[in-house]
């Protein structure tokens, strides 16, 4: 979707190139967002707390893990030794806390998806704002995605990843 609009908005600049005098793009500059994403501060930061947060879900999901195995391993060891009803009561408990093992993981995934996707969302809407200011002030009168599927071939003397890396704090 993403790539539909930037190439909407590409083919809107060339038409009316097409159609105006006064409407004159002599150069296009470019953006490595996902080197931004990488390198700025506030990229690096935002990749810390996402790691911090997965290995807190992880360490949610073992140890809930470790008590299913557990659980399983004292079923194991004690069957031959317990009534039917204690049997079927440990049998039921541990369904019961597999279960809650197989909803953690889903709710852990999610709550991480969940945290990713605005995490993302916010330090692209911030790139976007400095690019939008960098641009105004420095003159730049289009600047593209580098990643993005329109961009076939770009010079790197017109790459200003650099120059929003350093607006963001880096």
């Amino acid at each position: 979707m993403k790539n539909y609009f930037i190439t909407l908005i590409f083919s809107l600049f060339c038409i009316q190139n097409a159609f105006s005098d006064n409407f004159n793009i002599q150069t296009v500059y470019f953006v490595d967002m996902q080197q931004v994403l990488d390198k700025s501060p506030r990229g690096i930061k935002s990749k810390n707390e996402l790691k911090t947060a997965v290995d807190q879900s992880h360490l949610k999901i073992n140890a809930l893990k470790t008590e299913v195995d557990q659980l399983r391993i004292e079923i194991e060891k004690q069957a031959s030794l317990l009534s039917e009803q204690a049997f079927n009561s440990k049998q039921n408990s541990l369904v019961m806390k597999t279960r809650s093992l197989q909803k953690l993981a889903e709710d852990e995934q999610l709550k991480i998806e969940d945290l990713r996707s605005k995490t993302v969302e916010s330090l692209v809407n911030e790139t976007n704002e400095t690019i939008s200011k960098l641009s105004k002030i420095e003159n730049f009168p289009l600047v593209v995605e580098k990643g993005s599927p329109i961009v076939l071939y770009a010079d790197r003397s017109y790459d200003i990843t650099q120059k929003i890396i350093s607006n963001l704090g880096g």
